[in-house]
């Protein structure tokens, strides 16, 4: 990890890279484990995540988001950072534990009755354990190190974690071919990952913390805690509703549609990594902007970020969302009944980013109500739609239910943060025809390539490498970069082919 942070332009740039890297090497993961264990064994253990799911939302008090913003102005490597970090953590690991001991029960009362999966209970516990014992743990590190701008320890923390959960999976399965195996696997990447962000945590705390530093912490908690509660009935309903849909699939379909369903979105997720990765680094940067007054420059830096975050995601949603077939068909055939719902639900995340981006936007300038008013709206209209959807279109019904209810989210979150912040510009700083327009014509011609091409491998990379191609060259033929964007284009490719060079000349 560098000396000294990053700037915002390297973090967010390395960010976005990571987020490339690891989508990768996370979806290789998924087919693997898809053709190697099934989509019935795939379907189990999703209904054994379930739980655990909605213990990650119930269980946060979006402490995390609280102390990225202590720490934004306050140094971690002094006492008192270090003492609000500590004692955040205390407060996540003991409010996750006191959640479990309720979502847990509740989720073995759903397993043992209405899915009739009572052999899923003991893999679901396990699961739970495995999230309190590491997780819960590395959700504080990933702050901290956010805070800090060090993209580059988050990329192969997160990169180790991806792997190992993969490796130990297949290499279980030459012992058994059950749900423990994909289980195990979770568990192991859960502690190496924990592990390497101690590794770079410990150069960004201090241990000169006396007593009086941690009386000190008692208040500043009650403070951030205080400011962070009214953003937790948000972040519950849009758990609940999140995973909810998995039961809702299992309770009306069969194991293996639930195995579609969990690789559709397990894709799509991987897709909202992106905006994770950004918003984390955006945040603080954010506070840290408004404290200082440079309000113009938050405001231009938040449009910056979403015109960034937003071209990245609608890629793969035009390219994989026409090849949903090809695609679903790597998986094994068993899944191809995906493929519908995955069209729908790679839009997702492109509704989130903007979504998320706006309503940080608001949070930096303390307009948390709306954003929780927002949330919560979005998550009930998810909830009461989803089952007639289901019950009448299947898979492609939940991807319906989704797309439509993000999508009204960042339509309504976008227009108030621009109303509000001055100088952010919206929906109008994406070029927002020209982008539909891109989409749509990419979506068309991967679709109709795909049809006509099968569901057979070597054909779907074809689909998927023609249509990026596609999407591209029609963002520069419609000139949508603007100048910035182009001179930045321009520097990056320059400094690719300093290095390809140096490197050349050192052979």
């Amino acid at each position: 990890m560098p000396a000294r942070p990053q700037s915002l332009q390297q973090a967010v740039a390395t960010g976005a890279a990571s987020f490339a890297v690891i989508a990768f090497t996370g979806v290789t993961g998924a087919v693997l484990t898809a053709r190697v264990f099934g989509a019935s064994v795939v379907g189990q253990y999703a209904l054994a995540y379930a739980p655990t799911g909605i213990l990650f939302f119930l269980s946060n008090a979006r402490e995390q988001a609280a102390l990225s913003r202590e720490l934004a102005t306050t140094s971690p490597r002094t006492p008192a950072g270090t003492s609000i970090f500590i004692a955040t953590l205390a407060f996540s690991a003991s409010l996750t534990l006191a959640a479990g001991l309720v979502v847990v029960p509740v989720g073995e009362a759903l397993l043992s009755g209405p899915l009739n999966a009572g052999d899923l209970v003991r893999p679901s516990v396990a699961v739970a354990l495995a999230y309190w014992l590491f997780y819960n743990t590395s959700w504080s590190i990933d702050t901290l190190l956010s805070t800090q701008r060090a993209a580059s320890a988050l990329f192969w923390v997160r990169l180790n974690v991806s792997l190992t959960g993969t490796v130990v999976a297949l290499v279980l399965a030459l012992a058994t071919h059950t749900v423990w195996a994909l289980v195990l696997g979770y568990a192991a990447a859960g502690a190496c990952g924990l592990a390497h962000r101690c590794f770079y945590a410990r150069r960004l705390l201090t241990s000169r913390i006396t007593a009086q530093d941690f009386r000190d912490s008692r208040s500043r908690l009650a403070r951030m805690i205080k400011w962070s509660i009214r953003l937790a009935p948000a972040g519950v309903m849009d758990g609940v509703s999140k995973e909810s849909v998995t039961w809702l699939v299992g309770l009306s379909l069969p194991l293996a549609a639930v195995g579609s369903y969990n690789r559709a979105w397990t894709l799509s997720s991987r897709m909202l990594d992106l905006h994770y990765r950004v918003v984390e680094l955006m945040f603080p940067t954010l506070v840290r902007r408004r404290s200082d007054g440079d309000h113009s420059g938050a405001h231009r830096g938040l449009t910056r970020a979403m015109r960034l975050v937003v071209v990245i995601l609608l890629w793969p949603a035009a390219v994989v969302g026409g090849a949903s077939a090809g695609v679903m068909g790597v998986f094994g055939h068993a899944f191809v009944r995906g493929a519908g719902c995955l069209t729908l639900l790679v839009l997702v995340p492109v509704f989130l980013a903007i979504s998320a981006l706006s309503g940080y936007g608001l949070m930096a300038y303390d307009a948390t109500r709306v954003v929780n008013r927002l949330v919560v709206t979005r998550a009930v209209l998810v909830m009461v739609s989803l089952p007639a959807l289901i019950v009448a279109l299947g898979l492609t019904g939940a991807g319906i239910g989704m797309a439509l209810a993000y999508g009204a989210e960042a339509a309504t979150t976008v227009t108030i943060c621009r109303a509000r912040l001055d100088g952010f510009r919206g929906i109008a700083s994406l070029g927002p025809w020209r982008l539909a327009l891109v989409y749509a014509l990419t979506l068309v011609t991967s679709r109709a390539v795909d049809d006509a091409l099968g569901e057979a491998i070597p054909s779907t990379l074809a689909v998927l490498v023609l249509g990026s191609v596609m999407f591209w060259g029609a963002l520069i033929l419609l000139r949508w970069f603007d100048d910035v964007e182009r001179a930045g284009i321009g520097q990056m490719w320059r400094r690719i082919g300093a290095s390809a060079l140096e490197r050349a000349h050192r052979t």
